[in-house]
């Protein structure tokens, strides 16, 4: 197994490392997730986040999402309360980057207890935690994602294959290697002490995770790529040729229902092919500085088949859809007897 180096939090936010500070070896790290998040290698590295854009759209945006070609102040992407997070953090068992702030502690100048972030005491304790790269979490927010973390345990330890995963293994370490001459980077949600278990990583949504829909989710969310990039930094690192791999999908709304989920051998084959191609491509950008969109040329569009079969079976029913009603008009007959229906009667009861 490669041997562990620990990367020490740093005061208040993470500054930007000097070359000095940059990791220049591949291994096994434990660091803290700003200090991951904003790229500590050497030169830029790739993720699988990024190699995702890559596949999925071009290296222009690749470039302006890395944290070291197009730097912001807010390395995480955003600044919101994430329940997903905070159940990552609880169920891991490394909840110390989550900062629980009580309205009681903060009241107004009236005396007042604010609701919610409604008063400029308790928003400065929220934006200190964001500085501090920490997750902040009202009393309830905290509550719900304890609910949440401690049904899914229940429920991994339920799984044939996950039943005392938490047993042998550490949470969130970070693989660095070199790969093609470029660096590359992973966090790792779980990894086994032994490398022979199974590398898990957590996912929650607001989506149903139901096993019948789960996969179309899961590969518009490309988590073939990143099982497929992670496995190939346990690889070059001599960790596993072989890694097992997990994804543990979680909703976010009560009773937090749980999938586990593979990605089949088949399909884990194509991830490598783009993964390769992903590696390939970002070592040019990097080497050349070129980092393109989409074609200049004219794009000739490629509907889909389903286009082509909605029109089909649209226009092809006995009974069109759209088909315009067409009114009937009376005959002159027709209306001389209604005429005459409708007329007054004499007392006789005959009709003038």
């Amino acid at each position: 197994m490669t041997e562990l180096t620990i990367i020490p939090e740093t005061s208040g936010a993470v500054a930007p490392m000097t070359p000095m500070e940059m990791i220049s070896k591949p291994g096994v790290y434990d660091m803290p997730a700003a200090i991951y998040h904003a790229d500590p290698c050497e030169e830029p590295s790739l993720s699988a986040s990024i190699a995702k854009i890559l596949d999925d759209k071009s290296p222009a945006h690749a470039r302006h999402a890395h944290p070291r070609l197009n730097p912001t102040d807010d390395v995480d992407g955003k600044k919101s309360f994430d329940l997903g997070s905070a159940c990552h953090q609880l169920l891991l068992g490394s909840d110390d980057e989550i900062v629980v702030i009580n309205p009681a502690d903060y009241p107004a100048k009236n005396g007042n207890i604010p609701t919610g972030y409604t008063n400029d005491a308790i928003r400065e304790a929220r934006d200190a935690a964001y500085a501090a790269r920490k997750i902040p979490l009202l009393p309830d927010q905290h509550a719900h994602a304890v609910s949440m973390s401690e049904a899914a345990a229940a429920k991994m330890d339920q799984n044939e294959e996950l039943s005392g995963w938490k047993s042998c293994g550490k949470p969130e370490r970070v693989l660095i290697w070199r790969d093609g001459g470029i660096w590359c980077r992973s966090r790792l949600d779980w990894m086994p002490s032994d490398g022979k278990g199974f590398f898990l990583d957590i996912k929650t949504t607001e989506m149903s995770v139901n096993p019948e829909v789960i996969g179309r989710y899961a590969m518009n969310m490309g988590w073939d790529i990143q099982e497929a990039f992670y496995r190939r930094g346990l690889r070059a690192l001599g960790i596993s040729a072989n890694p097992k791999f997990r994804f543990v999908a979680i909703e976010q709304s009560p009773p937090f229902a749980m999938a586990v989920v593979a990605i089949p051998p088949q399909v884990a084959e194509h991830a490598d092919y783009k993964v390769e191609k992903m590696v390939q491509l970002w070592g040019e950008c990097i080497r050349s500085g070129d980092w393109p969109d989409y074609p200049r040329r004219t794009v000739w569009i490629d509907p889909p088949p389903w286009s082509f079969t909605r029109h089909q079976e649209r226009w092809a029913m006995p009974e069109p859809m759209f088909k315009p009603e067409r009114k009937s008009v009376p005959s002159a007959d027709a209306l001389r007897r209604s005429d005459a229906a409708q007329a007054p009667l004499t007392s006789s009861g005959n009709s003038k």
